[in-house]
């Protein structure tokens, strides 16, 4: 396992050494898996909003304009792809409301990361 990597149970999600997951008591191999969790949040979330999203999805500032062209039809207002980024920020800043979700924190600086590859400096 690499150092800079733990991995998630399938089963609950709990994060954990390879093995039985000592939560859920889950006993599939998480090897067989590619559901990985990071210690680093912003290692992460660059990782995530790398080369394979890009292959998916395209470069965060076509695919964000997309995105900000059809919320300006459907709101009638001017809408940017930067705008888009820092809503989906406040998205997910709402949903830490009810309590701490790692997922949403990682999607919040993988959105700032967007602003700065949308605005050209990363």
């Amino acid at each position: 396992m690499s150092s800079n990597i733990l991995e998630t149970c399938p089963g609950c999600g709990h994060l954990r050494s390879e093995g039985p997951c000592t939560k859920c008591k889950d006993s599939i191999n998480i090897s067989e898996f590619t559901v990985k969790k990071w210690k680093s949040i912003c290692d992460e979330a660059k990782y995530i909003t790398g080369e394979e999203r890009m292959k998916m999805y395209g470069h965060p500032k076509k695919n964000f304009q997309d995105i900000a062209d059809l919320w300006s039809a459907y709101l009638k207002i001017e809408v940017k792809a930067t705008d888009v980024a820092h809503l989906m920020i406040l998205m997910k800043i709402a949903r830490q409301q009810g309590g701490f979700k790692r997922d949403s924190v990682v999607d919040i600086a993988g959105y700032a990361r967007n602003v700065a590859q949308i605005e050209g400096i990363e």
